[in-house]
């Protein structure tokens, strides 16, 4: 019998824990070399796509709360948005025989060897975030797929179905990227009087997304609607839009689920974000590192092939219509 990921965490008592701590947040010491009180019973390395990122740094923090509850000794590594680190991370960790590996990819090609490495030398990995189908055990995190659909129909929807709309995309090459491409491609399909007037990656960068949209602005007199495939690019996009006057003329949405999008869309007004799509990461770092506890204390790696691996993390979206809907303590 295949064993599901959802089953193994509600044996593990996850689901417990993640309701309870989801959106409580606490100050965590992310010292990749941080000595636990005791003998830790073993050792899982964490792959950060960037901890510049608000939502990778929660991502990071949940997995080492859930790490310092089992006594596992977490090793995080910083990817800063560059994959040539990612793949250093993932050799380092090979070398030093942690027990498991859990990879928040910032591309899929050059790290599938490594993964493949790893898990003929007995080293499972987890992706977290982003997914890498090739030789992990598993995929914990958000369908991105579906968030950018949600988050493409609600801009549709207050578009009234209709105007022009420009895309933030994420990291070229990356497969969340491409899918919150194709997510949002989806949604707006279905909207013939809407078209996408212009697109380009600003690699998930607030800084890189406000002067591709002073860009943007300078082409087109009429943008009804922007869609940044992250939080970071849509504020990026928003504060050009204000500087310029004209946030007023187009709605503007995101992904993610931050507290600083939930309270801009809470402001309300033309110079705010219009909605969002998000999910927990702190839930997703709990969730892997328990995960990873529960391989380690199977010591079967016969079982890896057994395992549906996937578990889409629950998500919410909100906008300026139903933000009241949602406690203050939502947003990470």
């Amino acid at each position: 019998m295949r064993k599901t990921i959802m089953g193994i965490l509600i044996t593990l008592g996850l689901l417990v824990l993640v309701t309870a701590g989801a959106y409580s947040l606490k100050s965590i010491d992310l010292t990749p070399e941080r000595q636990l009180a005791s003998e830790p019973v073993c050792t899982v390395g964490l792959i950060s796509q960037g901890l510049e990122s608000p939502y990778c740094t929660v991502l990071a923090e949940g997995a080492e709360e859930a790490a310092k509850g089992q006594n596992i000794k977490l090793i995080v590594k910083d990817g800063q948005f560059d994959i040539t680190r990612q793949v250093m991370a993932m050799e380092a960790f090979i070398t030093q025989r942690v027990d498991v590996i859990i990879l928040q990819p910032q591309e899929s090609a050059p790290l599938i060897p490594l993964i493949q490495r790893a898990r003929s030398l007995g080293i499972p990995t987890i992706s977290i975030g982003m997914d890498i189908e090739t030789d992990r055990v598993a995929y914990i995190g958000p369908s991105d797929i579906r968030e950018a659909y949600g988050a493409g129909k609600m801009l549709a929807e207050v578009m009234g179905g209709k105007g022009n709309v420009v895309l933030f995309e994420g990291e070229p090459g990356g497969s969340c990227a491409k899918l919150r491409t194709q997510g949002f491609e989806m949604a707006i399909s279905e909207y013939p009087g809407i078209k996408i007037i212009a697109r380009q990656p600003a690699n998930w960068l607030r800084e890189k997304a406000y002067h591709v949209m002073k860009d943007f602005m300078g082409k087109y007199q009429k943008i009804d609607g922007v869609f940044g495939s992250n939080e970071d690019m849509a504020f990026g996009a928003l504060k050009a839009a204000r500087e310029a006057g004209r946030a007023g003329e187009m709605k503007i949405v995101g992904i993610d689920g931050s507290k600083e999008a939930m309270d801009s869309i809470r402001r309300g007004g033309p110079n705010e974000l219009w909605g969002t799509v998000g999910d927990s990461p702190w839930e997703h770092g709990m969730m892997a590192v328990s995960f990873a506890m529960w391989l380690v204390t199977q010591k079967n790696p016969d079982l890896w092939d057994k395992l549906e691996g996937t578990i889409y993390a629950r998500v919410f979206a909100a906008d300026q219509t139903n933000i009241g809907e949602f406690s203050e303590e939502v947003g990470f």
